[in-house]
């Protein structure tokens, strides 16, 4: 292993931190990506926070994830629920992901390839919306170059972190909106932040999410695959 890592391949705990709110539409499809995207065999902590659903999120939740709050209300923000979810994780890195977001493939991998360096105490994905409409590519196009320009990045692209930084830094600011970009901001003062993939830029990696549609057909394994996660009350 090159000089200046401080984490093993393939030893590190990931857990992947998900608020939700009426996702039913779309959480399926996460919660596989999560398992089919995955490198290797050991799987992440996969915690649901979920904030007074009224449709059957919580049910699809239940039997999948290892972890799952029950909230009355997102009465204080999404921060809130961010935060909750953090508060019992188990892993030395948090994903806190979207619960209509898909990760790339071999997520695992490439987040573990980014903490080898030990002045990164952050990152996330390239922003990528699903869909073919010009208008969808426009807005990509604008957030990337905010992004790159503020170095702070958006809730729906994939925040990694280490724990002991995360906590350390203060966790997320109770804000209503822009929270993962607040939180970016407060982690600068202890480290590098990177995105992470094919190259983009010198000096700065980019890795686009994957379309929803292609994984929402992976459904149909989700009994098999997902007989991997024990569920934790």
């Amino acid at each position: 292993m090159e000089n200046g890592t401080d984490f093993n391949c393939t030893v590190i705990k990931l857990s992947i931190i998900i608020p939700t709110l009426n996702e039913a539409d779309y959480l399926t499809g996460t919660l596989s990506s999560i398992i089919v995207n995955k490198c290797y065999e050991n799987k992440p902590e996969i915690i649901v926070v979920d904030s007074g659903s009224t449709d059957n999120t919580v049910d699809i939740a239940r039997p999948l994830v290892d972890k799952l709050i029950l909230l009355k209300s997102l009465s204080s923000g999404k921060w809130e629920a961010l935060n909750k979810g953090a508060e019992i994780s188990s892993g030395e890195i948090l994903l806190f992901l979207d619960a209509d977001t898909v990760v790339p493939k071999e997520y695992d991998k490439e987040i573990e390839m980014v903490f080898m360096n030990k002045n990164i105490v952050g990152g996330a994905f390239e922003f990528t919306l699903d869909g073919r409409q010009f208008g969808l590519r426009v807005v990509e196009l604008i957030n990337r170059i905010r992004y790159r320009v503020r170095n702070s990045y958006y809730g729906d692209q994939g925040l990694f972190v280490r724990s002991d930084i995360f906590h350390k830094a203060g966790m997320f600011p109770a804000k209503r909106l822009f929270e993962t970009s607040a939180m970016c901001r407060k982690l600068r003062r202890y480290g590098q932040l990177k995105r992470w993939g094919t190259p983009c830029a010198p000096m700065h990696i980019t890795l686009p999410l994957v379309s929803k549609k292609h994984f929402l057909s992976a459904s149909s394994r989700l009994p098999e695959e997902m007989s991997l996660i024990s569920r934790t009350s």
